[in-house]
Formats: C-alpha cells, structure tokens, sequence
C-alpha cells in the first residue's frame, strides 16, 4: 500500500532518495506512512518493519472547563490503539474531573498527545514514564 500525500514535504524526499542510495531500494518497495499522524516516522523497506520502541506511560489529567470534554474526547480517540486503559473520577463539588490514561507507545506520542491535551482550554496534563 502507497500513502498519497498530495505534494510530499521536504523531509518524506530527502529520506527517500537517502535510503534508495543507502538501502539500493527501488520505488515500487518503498512506503512512507505517518506514524499516527505525528512527526515521527517509521518506514516499510521491502516488507520489514523498522519499529520506534515504545515506553509505558500514565497521562494524568484535570479538566476545569466542561466545554472542553468533547475535544479532549476526539483528542483521546485518535490515540486509542495505545491506550491500555483509561479511568475516570468526577469530584462534583469542586466541579473537576480527573482522568488517568494508562499507554504503551513511543515516547513522541506520548509527548504529543500531552501537548495537545494541555493546549486546551481549561484541561492540564502530564505524563510520568515507567522506568525500564
């Protein structure tokens, strides 16, 4: 399967044409794909899979504004295939809700959904990683 990209960024050609010199890879055995629509990138060469290792991490966080539950929400489901879990506690006397996201993922992804989770209004985040 080829990923269409419309017109490729810089990078996605600067890697091609390094590994097609590197790897000796012809066109019709390469793919680029997003990695989960994030800056890092993994490759198929030829079939093999080159995997990013991925770290287990706990997300916690703190929502202060209703409003911004149905963003969190569509924000955590473009992550689901690594969430291994997630719960939730409403604390309705101080109007707060706290939620835990337990995940096993590379650490940019981690990184990158903490920021977009901590870039709404109203909602802080923050992750701590298993020590390996």
């Amino acid at each position: 399967m080829r990923a269409s990209f419309g017109k490729e960024p810089s990078i996605i050609l600067t890697l091609k044409r390094h590994l097609r010199r590197k790897e000796g890879i012809s066109g019709a055995f390469f793919d680029v794909r997003p990695y989960h629509a994030l800056p890092a990138w993994y490759f198929v060469l030829a079939g093999k899979e080159k995997h990013l290792e991925t770290r287990i991490a706990a997300i916690s966080i703190i929502v202060q504004e209703p409003g911004s539950v149905e963003a969190l929400n569509a924000t955590l489901h473009e992550y689901a295939p690594y969430v291994l879990g997630r719960m939730g506690i409403p604390y309705r006397e101080k109007g707060v809700n706290i939620i835990c996201i337990a995940m096993d993922a590379p650490a940019d992804t981690i990184n990158a959904l903490t920021g977009k989770i901590g870039r709404l209004p109203g909602v802080s985040a923050k992750a701590a990683y298993a020590s390996r």
